[in-house]
């Protein structure tokens, strides 16, 4: 059963409209509360909308392409307008091959959406939640984030990134009430895995999305900052600290590598 998360204000879930962004957007309307959905696809915000009508909670739907600083930048200004009590910070995308082959524009766009505009997004909110003394973010990483990952460098580097970032912010901010919870799944197999193009990098113990978002959401009520959903995950991630980050990055490589090309 998800965890009740009370507060306020509004909810803001980016990648909105597919993967665990939609699994948030419905644990989270059943529980009565007041949305803000921002994805780039309108006619899937609208549908997401329309379905969660049901639960009879305001839901606001804003296109924003997150891979565009203007836009992120306008997103930015726009909340501070909107009394917000918890941002998911949940788009993202992978590029997964031999690094040299992938395309420079794409992976550009990649530490755009999981790097920059996560911390612009949480920076903008932050003062807000300090203001009032309550609410917080969760921040969508993975197990990726916990060794160096061959043929998804980036992505993984990002994750780490989205990590520590969420770590020190936690520290920081709890003593005034907020809280930063950092999410890492597994794979978890949504539309995301159509965007990779493969699931060849699908490794780990898999968990269906409804299920990672309600341990996301009860870790982030209990004011942990990092939840590892399913134990085989975690036990791997344990099993990270303990050996040689160089080593970590040979099997990592090894389990995620592209089959047949």
């Amino acid at each position: 059963m998800p965890s009740e998360i009370s507060g306020g204000g509004k909810v803001v879930i980016t990648g909105a409209t597919g993967g665990l962004g939609v699994s948030f957007a419905r644990a989270l309307a059943a529980q009565g509360r007041e949305l803000v959905l921002v994805g780039r696809n309108a006619a899937a915000l609208d549908e997401l909308a329309g379905e969660l009508g049901h639960f009879r909670v305001g839901v606001e739907s804003v296109i924003a392409d997150l891979a565009d600083p203007v836009a992120v930048s306008g997103l930015v200004d726009r909340l501070a307008e909107v009394d917000v009590d918890l941002l998911i910070n949940n788009a993202g995308f992978a590029q997964h091959g031999p690094y040299e082959q992938l395309d420079r524009a794409e992976q550009h766009d990649q530490l755009q959406v999981c790097v920059v505009a996560l911390a612009d997004l949480a920076q903008g909110i932050a003062p807000q939640l300090v203001r009032r003394g309550r609410g917080g973010m969760i921040n969508v990483a993975s197990t990726a984030a916990f060794q160096p990952t061959p043929y998804l460098t980036a992505y993984a580097a990002s994750k780490a990134f989205v990590l520590s970032f969420s770590q020190a912010l936690h520290a920081e901010l709890r003593s005034k009430g907020v809280t930063v919870t950092a999410l890492c799944p597994g794979p978890v197999m949504t539309k995301f895995w159509e965007q990779v193009g493969s699931t060849d990098a699908a490794f780990g113990q898999r968990l269906p999305a409804d299920r990672v978002v309600a341990q996301g959401l009860a870790g982030y009520r209990r004011g942990q900052p990092v939840v590892v959903p399913g134990w085989r995950n975690r036990a791997t991630v344990h099993a990270n600290r303990l050996i040689p980050r160089r080593l970590a990055a040979t099997i990592a490589g090894l389990a995620v590598r592209p089959r047949g090309r």
